[in-house]
């Protein structure tokens, strides 16, 4: 099965991020939005794991995380990562957009040193390839980028709530076929999420 370990803020907040989004959508380029209940941040992605070891990884996951205090995270400013793109005319890179997310103020240490600890204790089932980054993924980008730069800019201190951290969660993602066309902000079929053990922090 497909997993993954994660920190989710309520479902309240989750709506919140997506109707803030709005101004995302309206910038005419083609995303895969995630919809309200499957807004998360990812402390480690496990991937493919054969079910004979999924009692051992949430073993090890309760473990790793005994003692771990609880504490408050605060969703706010939308942002990217991207790739640049050569402009043949300037000769500069401008970043085209293809992951849009909120990321945290408050909290963000926290989390990023969350990751770290999960992601280091799971190496073995898969290593990272990428640093850790506190981000709530809203959409990815699978075509045109439209105006979404400047659509991200006047988002960049939007505030959508703050939660409190009082579980970590193991997660199972099943894949099921995508929808065509997601340009006009529709959501399209995509994972589910199941949760498969929460630890609770102290």
């Amino acid at each position: 099965m497909r997993l993954f370990i994660a920190v989710e803020p309520p479902e309240e907040l989750q709506e919140r991020a997506v109707a803030l989004a709005e101004p995302l959508r309206a910038a005419g380029a083609e995303v895969k939005w995630v919809p309200a209940g499957n807004l998360h941040y990812t402390l480690k992605f496990l991937g493919e794991v054969d079910e004979s070891r999924v009692k051992g990884i949430e073993q090890r996951l309760r473990a790793l995380l005994e003692g771990t205090k609880a504490f408050r995270v605060r969703i706010m400013g939308a942002g990217s990562f991207g790739r640049p793109r050569h402009d043949a005319g300037s000769g500069l890179r401008p970043v085209v957009p293809r992951v849009l997310w909120f990321s945290a103020s408050e909290g963000k240490e926290e989390l990023v040193a969350l990751m770290e600890s999960v992601g280091k204790a799971f190496d073995d089932v898969r290593r990272d390839e990428f640093a850790a980054s506190a981000h709530l993924t809203i959409g990815r980008v699978n075509g045109p980028a439209g105006g979404l730069v400047t659509a991200l800019e006047g988002l960049k201190d939007a505030a959508v709530g703050e939660f409190v951290v009082r579980e970590v969660l193991l997660k199972k993602s099943t894949l099921t076929p995508l929808a065509a066309g997601s340009a006009s902000g529709r959501a399209s079929a995509g994972p589910v999420y199941e949760t498969v053990a929460n630890v609770e922090l102290a």
